[in-house]
């Protein structure tokens, strides 16, 4: 039997299971706006962590169910990857629709040591007209829990689209709907790509040979003699 400490006697219910939260490749687990650089100490009750970031400090959690100890309650989240932005027009957010434009042009992101590279503020548009400020790592916006959802946009074979292509890059596959919208992906791609030249394709026509018919199965007649 666990005994809780006396800084856990307010925090119920106290379940004694101490290795209840999984604890295992802690650099995937993200607090915030915040990654888990690494482990300080692993208690019997309690893990102290170090956040990346300048302002992210260390962090005392539960070993139980990995909740934050002191100040607000929140809670370490796995997500073994940062957030994706490529082709940005893919994602939805199901309270304010589905993004038109991103912007990484924020104060905050001139500062250089207030946040990390990976953990930039990005301003999304959406087409209801609403705009939010997304922390680029994990794709969540700083005041609530709105997740963006990648829900690609449907593009049919017949209809103009648009693509994004880069000389000595690998063929472009993804359909733009229209030309605005590939032209922000060119311009996304140019900033994480410097020197690199993006060109914006139109589709102009199709073409396509009709398949030749499969040939008629011949039948064949067994000939039985006695």
């Amino acid at each position: 039997m666990v005994i809780a400490p006396a800084h856990y006697q307010n925090v119920k219910p106290y379940v004694a299971a101490p290795e209840a939260f999984d604890w295992s490749n802690p650099t995937e687990l993200v607090s915030g706006s915040y990654r888990v650089k690494d482990i300080i100490r692993m208690g019997a009750t309690e893990v102290v962590v170090r956040l990346d970031g300048a302002s992210g400090g260390t962090r005392y959690f539960r070993k139980l169910d990995g909740t934050h100890v002191l100040g607000k309650i929140c809670r370490l989240v796995r997500k073994p990857k940062a957030f994706d932005w490529s082709n940005p027009t893919e994602l939805v957010s199901p309270l304010y629709g589905r993004v038109t434009h991103v912007t990484t042009d924020h104060p905050y992101n001139k500062m250089g040591a207030y946040y990390t590279n990976d953990a930039a503020i990005t301003r999304v548009t959406f087409d209801t007209g609403k705009s939010w400020y997304y922390v680029t790592k994990t794709g969540i916006y700083s005041g609530n829990t709105d997740t963006l959802v990648r829900k690609p946009l449907p593009v049919a074979a017949s209809k103009e689209f648009f693509v994004v292509w880069r000389d000595g890059g690998n063929s472009p596959k993804y359909r733009h709907a229209t030309y605005a919208l590939a032209v922000t992906e060119a311009q996304r791609l140019s900033k994480v790509n410097p020197g690199a030249v993006f060109t914006v394709l139109k589709s102009v026509s199709a073409v396509t040979t009709p398949r030749p018919p499969k040939p008629p199965v011949m039948e064949t007649q067994t000939t039985t003699y006695a």
